[in-house]
């Protein structure tokens, strides 16, 4: 398989039954299908199973976040996997931290770092911005930060000029009536990113990509958005 944007799974060899299960890893039951069937409303136009898996000419696309499970799976059934990683690393990133964390954010700034995507749950206040940046800092790659409102953006503007030993005119801003990418540390709006003319373009050139509050990510919109990048490293921060 090719891994990059996504898992792109070769077909050739596989048998149909096989090839099933891959898809099937990627799909979940609705629960807005039982939600209706439970109040006794049509649930004609709303699927029984919600797939994330793509059925292509030569290959069946899964998301990235299946990996371990497609191992798993084929293990079982005597065979390997070969992974061809193209995941971009993006550019070096100099940047030190300057906080200090306590004791929970240090361990859950632990959990995170070992994996190279993942998300945090925590509740409002517990400081997951922080906790983001210090992931930032110590990945040490070229970051996109992706935030859905505009208090947001400048939220995290301040944060990072605080905790992060860079000037603010080093940080780069898409959204907020501004459009200045630096490339190197970018906080940009979620719905900017979706209109920007580049998109794929600007995406491939992150190593590192942080989305806020990324429980909005199931918007056909930023699903799609996210489906494009490339990044090695992906984070996802919510209290939800």
């Amino acid at each position: 398989c090719v891994l990059e944007q996504r898992i792109f799974v070769e077909k050739a060899g596989l048998p149909p039954a096989m090839l099933n299960q891959i898809v099937r890893l990627a799909a979940f039951p609705n629960p807005e299908f039982y939600k209706k069937q439970g109040m006794r409303m049509s649930t004609a136009l709303t699927p029984r199973v919600i797939s994330c898996a793509e059925d292509l000419q030569e290959g069946i696309g899964l998301p990235r976040g299946c990996l371990e499970e497609l191992k798993e799976l084929l293990t079982t059934e005597g065979m390997g996997l070969k992974v061809e990683d193209k995941r971009s690393n993006g550019q070096k990133l100099e940047a030190q931290f300057e906080g200090n964390l306590t004791e929970e954010q240090e361990s859950a700034f632990g959990e995170l770092i070992v994996h190279d995507y993942g998300v945090l749950v925590a509740p409002p206040g517990t400081g997951k911005t922080v906790i983001g940046i210090r992931l930032i800092a110590e990945r040490a790659r070229n970051t996109l930060v992706l935030v859905h409102r505009t208090q947001l953006l400048d939220q995290w503007i301040a944060q990072l000029a605080l905790f992060l030993d860079l000037d603010l005119e080093f940080i780069g801003q898409l959204g907020g009536g501004k459009n200045r990418l630096s490339g190197v540390l970018d906080v940009a709006m979620v719905q900017s990113v979706i209109r920007h003319k580049n998109r794929s373009e600007m995406l491939a050139q992150y190593g590192h990509i942080l989305v806020d509050e990324c429980h909005h990510v199931p918007a056909v919109s930023v699903e799609r958005l996210l489906k494009e990048a490339k990044a090695r490293y992906l984070t996802g921060l919510t209290a939800t």
